[in-house]
Parts: structure tokens; sequence; C-alpha cells
């Protein structure tokens, strides 16, 4: 009797399990919706930012011919006179270029024929400055990154020709099959061309060897002082986790501490000076867009952290396009970026994007508002001969050459804050970067 009670109770209860089964499956769940208002808010921790103010280049390089030429940086108006011009030009049918240009031709038109070049010393990818400019009709579906935009006037002074290099190399890539700059735009006579005479303007020669470009006297800029404000901990959590008081806490032995609500993972480094932020994501076979990417990545940090100065995108994605894609912005002081001595400086923000969805968030906790220097002083910087001889005399590196010297700011620490000293830099072959001796 006992035993079939027993079945009768089992096979009720497994006739209850397919019932409960069958109404999770098709029935509709009653929703409540919280309101908008009612979502919990983050404390703002910085400023944001729209895309395309993060994309500019390091230089625009005016060619006055007669081996004259001046270099402007973001820090002046006639630098976004001429880029605001630009952005106001068409460049149409971009191709490979079929007919190599000698090297001797690419000489004579940076160094006799007047024109521009627009630099991006790490490179850009072709997409995203399709963004940046007007380019129509045919594109290379390649995601190649630019290093230099060079236009200038042939010889016949009547054609203007538009070359797009990879950085890094003095071979040209690609042409502009038409655009609509014309002779006047190069005119040294014409006050509203692109290289009209500045009095004000630094002259600058073309290195040799190398490809860049170095001032003929000294530059003056400032050494800046600033009081250290940083990132608290809790700040970081809230911004970071959709339940910050869930979260556990865990202490390395090098002092850095790990914060995780089981998913997501923020490491605090011992000095209190560096966050990374990690969200696994599974990798997904598809192809990647480097502009929606990095859109991704501008929205996410605009969220969380923000924007403490006037930044760069100073290192675009170099991936392929089928896997994650990194990119990293520096602020700029005076018109020229940090770069830091070690991958952890103020200043910096690394962020890893997959599809549009982040993995990795890496910045400094440093967020002193960049702006409001609390001291300032001159710094003279050498140029001419005595920076020439410098960059001889520089410790060589087996089988590279100096592809770029360039004015960059780095911080030195103090206990309640920190300088941004300017330096000249030296950029190798191989992409690193370390101060010029």
């Amino acid at each position: 009797m006992m035993e079939k009670v027993k079945t009768t109770v089992l096979a009720f209860l497994v006739v209850l399990s397919l019932l409960q089964t069958l109404l999770l499956s098709y029935s509709n769940p009653n929703y409540d919706p919280i309101p908008q208002n009612d979502y919990v808010k983050t404390e703002p921790l910085g400023s944001t930012v729209e895309t395309k103010d993060l994309l500019f280049p390091d230089q625009i390089v005016l060619h006055l011919g007669n081996q004259a030429h001046t270099v402007l940086y973001p820090n002046i108006a006639k630098y976004y006179s001429i880029g605001n011009k630009i952005k106001g030009r068409t460049f149409e049918d971009v191709r490979r270029i079929s007919q190599g240009i000698t090297a001797s031709g690419l000489e004579d038109a940076r160094t006799k024929q007047p024109g521009i070049e627009l630099r991006f010393s790490q490179g850009i990818p072709l997409n995203i400055l399709q963004k940046m400019f007007q380019f129509k009709g045919d594109m290379p579906q390649e995601n190649t990154l630019i290093g230099t935009i060079l236009i200038y006037l042939k010889e016949d002074k009547q054609t203007v020709k538009t070359l797009l290099f990879p950085p890094d190399s003095t071979t040209p890539l690609y042409e502009v099959n038409r655009s609509d700059f014309s002779a006047k735009d190069f005119s040294a006579d014409d006050r509203d061309s692109f290289i009209a005479y500045q009095e004000e303007s630094m002259p600058y020669h073309l290195s040799t060897p190398g490809d860049f470009y170095l001032p003929d006297k000294e530059i003056t800029l400032s050494k800046k002082e600033y009081q250290m404000v940083q990132f608290t901990a809790e700040q970081l959590k809230s911004t970071l986790f959709v339940d910050p008081i869930i979260t556990r806490n865990l202490t390395e032995r090098d002092g850095s501490q790990i914060y995780t609500d089981g998913k997501k993972g923020l490491q605090i480094t011992s000095d209190q000076r560096w966050m990374i932020y990690s969200d696994p994501v599974a990798p997904v076979e598809a192809k990647n867009d480097a502009y929606e990417n990095l859109q991704a990545g501008v929205r996410f940090i605009n969220q969380h952290g923000g924007w403490n100065g006037r930044y760069k995108l100073v290192k675009p994605s170099s991936y392929p396009s089928y896997s994650d894609q990194t990119f990293e912005f520096a602020i700029m002081l005076d018109g020229v970026p940090i770069f830091a001595k070690e991958s952890e400086s103020v200043g910096i923000i690394r962020i890893t994007v997959q599809k549009g969805i982040i993995s990795n968030y890496e910045r400094s906790m440093i967020n002193t508002d960049m702006t409001q220097p609390k001291r300032e002083e001159a710094v003279t910087l050498q140029g001419g001969q005595d920076l020439e001889e410098r960059i001889r005399s520089h410790p060589k590196k087996p089988g590279l050459s100096i592809v770029n010297v360039f004015v960059a700011y780095q911080a030195e620490y103090s206990e309640n804050g920190f300088t941004m000293m300017p330096v000249w830099m030296v950029q190798w072959k191989d992409g690193s970067i370390e101060p010029l001796k």
C-alpha cells in the first residue's frame, strides 16, 4: 500500500514539474519597469567629450618652398584655421599608387614645392580618417594606418597632388585621384592661402637623415606644477559596478587592491595612481569596425570617469579587424601630448573594445584639472644645430633608426603633487619612445 502511495506522489511531482516548465517557457513575465527618473545616477567624475574632439593631427607642417618650413601645433589659432579649411575640402577616389614615386621626387615635393602636411605620429586607421575629412567615392577596403597626408602644388604650378603615407614611412601608399584644392591655396601672395606668411612663425627644417621637422632656434614651453587630486576607490566602485555593495575586496602581495562582483574586476595599484577594470568578453568571430569601437570606448569613458583636460587619440588600434581593439588617449598641454616614462602615467587612458563591448579599461587615478596648474615656469628647449648634435649622439639601438623627434610632457611626482616637464622625445622604428639624452 505504502509503495503505491509513493508511486502516486512521485508521478504527481513529475507532472507538476513538467507543468511548471511549460508555464515558464510559454508565459509572458509580468515586468514592472522602473521609470528612468528612478534610476540610480552615478556621480559625474569628469567632463564628457564627442569622438570628433579627440581626433586631430599631431602637427600641421607648412611647406613654403625653397626648403623653408614651419610647424603648427594644436595650441595656436593658425593650426585650427588651416584644419577647418581642410575639413571643408573633398578628397575623391583614394587608390593604391600604381606607379612608384621616386625618393628624389618626394624630397622635391617637400623641400621645393609649396604644400601642407598633416602628421599623425602613431598613425590613424583609414576608416577613422574618413570621419575626420570629406572622403568621397572609391576607398580602399583594408583598414590601413595612415601616418601622413601630404598635399602639395606640383612643378607645373597648376596641379595639386595628395598622397597618403603609412606611419614611419617615406613611401606613399595611396593617392587621391581628385580634390577641390587649387593653385591659389598655395600662393604666398594670397593672404587666405594655406602658406600665407606669418611673422610669428618659427622656421623649421627637415632633418637629414630622418623624416621629421626640427626648429631652427630654441623653443620655449612651460613647466607646470599641479596639486594631486585623485579618484577614490569608492568613486570608482560606484561608477563601474551596478551594485557596489556586493563587491568583494582582496589585497595582493604587492599591496594592490582588487574589487570584484564575481564577473567584473577592478584593480587599484598600491600607490593609488592607476586602475585597471576588466569585464571578460567571449571572442567573437566577426569583423570589427574601428570607428564604431572607438565611439563605444568614448561613450564608456564619458560615463565612467570622464576627462580631466583636453585629450587626443594618440595610439589607435593596430590589431587585425577580427580581434579586440585598444585605443590610447593622452592629455595635451601647450599643444603637445603627455608621454609616460612608464605605461602607468598621469593623463593616460586606455580602453579595449570588441564589437562595441568594453573588455578592459585602464587609466590614471589622478583627476587633477590639467587646465589649472598652481604654478608655471618658462623652460627653453634646444633647437638648430645643438639639437641636431644631441640627436646624433643619442645612444643607438641595433638595427633601428630614429623615425621621429618631438616635444612631449613627462610627469615628475612629489609627495603632494606632480610637475609636468617639457622634453624632447625620440621615437624608434619599432614604435618605442624615450627621452632624448
